[in-house]
């Protein structure tokens, strides 16, 4: 059987091919990522790590439905990883014993630069390729995470800047679509030391609504969700097009 070769080299990094898992609810423990490496993907971006554990609420997925179809999107409110740190740093080192070819990218957030720094260490220290700064998740609820700091240039930037002091691996800064120019936030990034960009996170949205009982689905006390595949495709493309007009016109 003819084999294509596929393989890359992205900063400095050696992929056996692009396809990669986004940070997510399916690159969430050893498990899940072991099962996306023996069906053949090139690596994951292990779900978000940090010092804290973040409050959760169940159920917290659900799906975007339109008319007469049944799923035009993933619809999820979770935060970052449900596992203790050390739990989670396990597995990223068991994961690069047991994967030594494939490539594991750490998301990673904090919730000020000595966290920040402290987290970027700990990662590399697992024999991680790569780390990916989630600036973006529209979950969080502090004025100093998630999305609310891939708006603000200035937290970008004194991240960024403790993130590689903390680490000497390659640095993505994954930017929100939450915003009217991503060009901004990414060039704040980039200014800091940030080897690449990461483009994008998911996209804020509003609960599902039950007409026949006039409640917010799923039965929770929140009202803000956000949107996966397939439905942020054309907002992906439309940012990296974005992204790469403003390179060019430098």
């Amino acid at each position: 059987m003819f084999k294509k070769d596929l393989s890359i080299d992205f900063l400095g990094v050696h992929f056996e091919n692009p396809f990669l898992l986004a940070s997510s609810p399916v690159c969430n423990c050893y498990e899940m990522c072991k099962k996306s490496f023996d069906i053949g993907w090139g690596g994951v971006a292990f779900k978000t790590i940090s010092p804290f554990i973040a409050d959760e609420v169940s159920p917290r997925f659900d799906t975007l439905q339109k008319e007469n179809l049944n799923f035009v999107g993933f619809k999820n409110m979770e935060q970052i990883a449900e596992h203790p740190l050390e739990e989670n740093l396990e597995d990223l080192r068991r994961l690069k014993k047991d994967y030594p070819n494939k490539v594991v990218i750490v998301s990673i957030m904090g919730r000020d630069e000595k966290e920040w720094e402290y987290i970027a260490s700990l990662a590399e220290q697992t024999g991680a390729d790569m780390l990916e700064m989630n600036l973006s998740c529209p979950q969080m609820t502090n004025s100093e995470m998630g999305s609310d700091v891939g708006q603000n240039t200035e937290l970008i930037k004194k991240y960024c800047r403790a993130v590689k002091r903390g680490s000497k691996l390659p640095v993505l800064a994954k930017m929100t679509p939450n915003i009217t120019r991503m060009d901004i936030p990414a060039k704040a990034a980039i200014d800091a030391g940030a080897d690449g960009i990461a483009a994008i996170n998911t996209i804020k949205s509003v609960t599902n609504l039950d007409l026949e009982r006039f409640v917010g689905l799923p039965i929770i006390n929140l009202s803000l969700i956000h949107i996966s595949e397939p439905t942020r495709l054309l907002s992906i493309s439309y940012a990296v097009f974005c992204l790469k007009k403003k390179k060019k016109k430098k």
